[in-house]
């Protein structure tokens, strides 16, 4: 396959993959259209882009001579031409124009409305020579073109040159002109200020038309140009200026007058009159200056452009359309406040997290007042350890020394000679308190002259936890509370290694409050890893501490179950609670080995305006140690010891009477050793102990009861008895039977909780008052 076919094929391959125009096979003419113009949808004579179709430099011999090719017009775009032989005047031969007679042996041929055939010269030039060329420059008038591109069709038959489809032009339609404003501008209230620049351009040349002259020392009028309530145009030699450019340039300044109320400006023509334009479009450009009185209102200046009726030739003419364009945006004196790109996430407990960056800026050069303060003030919760990134992008401003002790910023503001609106954009690292969440706003102020409130992050807790709540006993040991879960909703927000020790999570208990045993602690959900072997109680048995061998890159759930605690008589009636804290969660408590400081980890301070130890609140830090409380237990009121009920059990009958109702038992009573036994659950029900206040530990097969004041401990297979620490011995042991169920002796069970329970032998009954 040859350069030239492998080429053809590369390029029909990417016009089936993207939609491109794509050649003939083996054609080699390089294409190329020259000007687009606009025209008009009444277009007549009108000549459109000249679409030249030149041979490669290295393919110098692919025109075939003698050949044709057709150039074929849209429907709605026809050739306007006086004579047949004025097709020669489209074309032309290696950049001459052609005509009948001297064709350079070129034969045109226009076949209807829309296309001309061209047939080659029967002698081409061959390689040594330069490339061949040929081009069209077609004149048109539009006659139902719906509007919008233009495209002519090269169909290349066998002549070698490259076929496709040309955009050589486009139909305006509807409007004549287009205003378009080139920069809104802000401004204040001083006089003569320049708002943005802006330009009424015809849509296409010719559009507004030829405008006749006019004695006297204006010309016709244009347009109008009005403002809104109380402003006022400027004129004179510092004020407004209308200034005609491209097909309009040759016209320089146009003259212009104010009403009598200052807002509506009037455009005038030249006295000479204006012609139409034809290759050029005329454009008209307003560099205008105006001044708000004191009733003007802030916010955006809208101009209402108004075309007017002017003589064109014999015709009257209203060419100019009507727009309305904001030019200025009115403000007051001082400062936009603003955050720069998305909020940010913060962490309770951390020390390194970045804000949003805020951007301070003038609305007003001069707005800001030189060698005073700009204040950044954070919520208390929040203290600034560091700066980011810092832009001073307009104006002095002096970066501050952050000690990482205060909520809050303050920034030296030195001036701006440059005259233009001082501006800074600057991004902090803070540190946020381990409890706290909910929205970081900052608020600028300060002497300098800055106001404004932007939100730059929201605070989030690190983990959570659950817990169904336990009613618990004043005075009792051993009491069993439910599981607890702490979740962390993604990976790294518990952290693990600390210079090379395990960080941990921290669980401690109310005041009065100890766990009597080391519970299980787990990882259930995630790919965190504990130190299980470390699990151990600490500060006096009022915390648990469970070191974190590696915090994982997912959520994470850590249960912790088989708790068991103790309540001595301190404890006051209400909620018990567990504080959920530790360096794995809560890293910049003022108890904590390492801080951040400009987003590095330091375990002593990195220079002189920071300070660090273990026992006072230092950098970043804050006076907190835990992120999340729960309550995981309510201590009740005891029973009113008067309160009367009666029960009944018959033996061997698998129900109870309990106040006059009766109710089914997994078990019935039976009597062994002459004494009685009852179902647990159903024993405690008849003493008046609640579901809560039974519980049974597999590890020690032992029962506990809670009633009142009252705590009774009985355990599997042993006749000993505790109440309220104190053992006494039974006769008899309770005992666990078929299918799983716990025994107790009735007896004994009502004795220690002082509660009375009577026998009749006659019919086999145990009554509990």
């Amino acid at each position: 396959m040859s350069y030239t076919k492998k080429f053809v094929a590369s390029l029909a391959t990417a016009g089936l993959l993207t939609g491109i125009v794509v050649p003939s096979a083996f054609a080699a003419t390089n294409n190329s259209v020259g000007t687009v113009k606009s025209i008009s949808d009444s277009a007549t004579s009108t000549p459109l882009g000249k679409l030249t179709l030149r041979e490669d430099d290295d393919f110098k011999t692919d025109m075939q001579p003698g050949t044709s090719f057709t150039y074929t017009l849209p429907s709605g775009i026809k050739f306007d031409l006086s004579e047949v032989t004025d097709v020669y005047k489209m074309v032309y031969w290696k950049g001459k124009s052609l005509k009948k007679g001297d064709d350079e042996g070129v034969n045109v041929v226009k076949s209807g409305d829309y296309t001309l055939t061209i047939t080659l010269p029967s002698s081409l030039g061959g390689a040594e020579n330069d490339p061949d060329s040929i081009a069209i420059v077609p004149i048109v008038k539009v006659d139902g073109f719906d509007g919008g591109d233009i495209e002519a069709t090269i169909d290349p038959l066998d002549s070698g040159v490259t076929g496709g489809k040309y955009v050589i032009g486009r139909v305006a339609t509807g409007k004549k002109t287009t205003a378009s404003v080139i920069k809104v501008e802000t401004i204040g209230d001083a006089s003569g200020q320049k708002a943005g620049t802006f330009r009424i351009a015809e849509n296409y040349a010719g559009a507004i038309g030829a405008v006749n002259g006019k004695s006297g020392d204006k010309g016709q009028a244009l347009f109008t140009v009005k403002l809104p309530s109380n402003f006022k145009w400027e004129v004179g030699n510092d004020g407004t200026k209308v200034t005609g450019l491209a097909g309009y340039a040759k016209y320089g300044e146009f003259t212009t007058d104010v009403d009598s109320d200052g807002r509506t400006l009037t455009v005038y023509a030249p006295v000479g009159g204006m012609q139409e334009t034809k290759g050029d479009r005329g454009i008209i450009e307003i560099n205008p200056v105006i001044t708000p009185d004191s009733d003007a209102k802030y916010g955006d200046v809208t101009v209402t452009i108004e075309g007017k009726s002017y003589t064109s030739n014999s015709a009257s003419k209203d060419e100019i359309n009507d727009a309305d364009l904001v030019i200025a945006t009115y403000v007051d004196f001082g400062t936009t406040v603003k955050v720069v790109g998305d909020v940010t996430t913060a962490v309770a407990g951390k020390y390194d997290n970045a804000v949003a960056k805020i951007n301070i800026k003038e609305n007003i050069a001069g707005s800001l007042t030189e060698k005073r303060k700009v204040r950044v003030d954070f919520p208390s919760w929040v203290k600034v350890t560091g700066i980011k990134d810092w832009n001073s992008k307009a104006g002095t401003w002096d970066k501050p020394t952050i000690d990482g002790k205060d909520s809050y910023v303050e920034i030296n503001y030195k001036g701006n000679s440059g005259g233009t609106k001082s501006e800074l954009e600057v991004q902090f690292y803070i540190s946020v308190k381990g409890n706290a969440e909910g929205d970081i706003k900052a608020t600028v102020s300060g002497r300098a002259g800055a106001e404004g409130e932007v939100l730059l992050g929201k605070a989030i807790l690190p983990v959570s936890a659950t817990v169904d709540t336990k009613e618990l006993r004043v005075g009792v040991k051993e009491q069993t509370l439910n599981d607890i879960v702490i979740s962390a909703e993604k990976g790294n927000l518990i952290d693990d290694k600390i210079k090379g020790s395990y960080r941990e999570i921290k669980v401690k208990l109310t005041d009065g409050v100890t766990f009597n045993n080391t519970p299980t602690v787990e990882v259930v959900e995630g790919d965190a890893d504990i130190d299980k072997d470390g699990v151990a109680k600490a500060d006096g048995d009022a915390s648990l501490v469970i070191p974190i061998k590696a915090a994982g890159t997912k959520a994470v759930k850590i249960k912790i179950s088989n708790i068991k605690v103790d309540l001595d008589r301190s404890v006051p009636e209400g909620t018990i609670e567990a504080k959920i804290g530790g360096n794995a969660i809560v890293e910049n408590d003022k108890a904590a080995t390492s801080f951040f400081y400009n987003g590095a980890e330091y375990t002593e301070a990195p220079n002189n305006t920071v300070t660090f130890t273990t026992t006072t609140v230092d950098s970043g830090e804050f006076d907190q140690s835990w992120a999340v409380k729960l309550a995981v237990g309510k201590v009740i009121t005891p029973a009113d010891q008067n309160q009367k009920r009666t029960a009944t059990f018959k033996i061997g009958e698998s129900k109870m009477t309990i106040g006059g109702v009766e109710t089914a038992m997994d078990a019935a009573p039976y009597i062994k050793n002459d004494r009685t036994y009852v179902p647990l659950r159903f024993v405690a029900k008849a003493v008046g102990v609640d579901d809560n206040n039974i519980s049974f530990s597999a590890a020690d097969q032992s029962v506990i009861l809670i009633k009142g004041d009252r705590v009774v401990k009985l355990q599997l297979g042993s006749t000993d008895l505790t109440i309220n620490g104190v053992t006494m011995t039974m006769d008899v042991a309770p005992e666990i039977v078929e299918p799983g169920r716990i025994m107790l002796p009735v007896k004994w069970v009502a004795q220690a909780l002082g509660i009375t329970a009577t026998w009749d032998a006659a019919t086999q009954t145990v009554t509990v008052n």
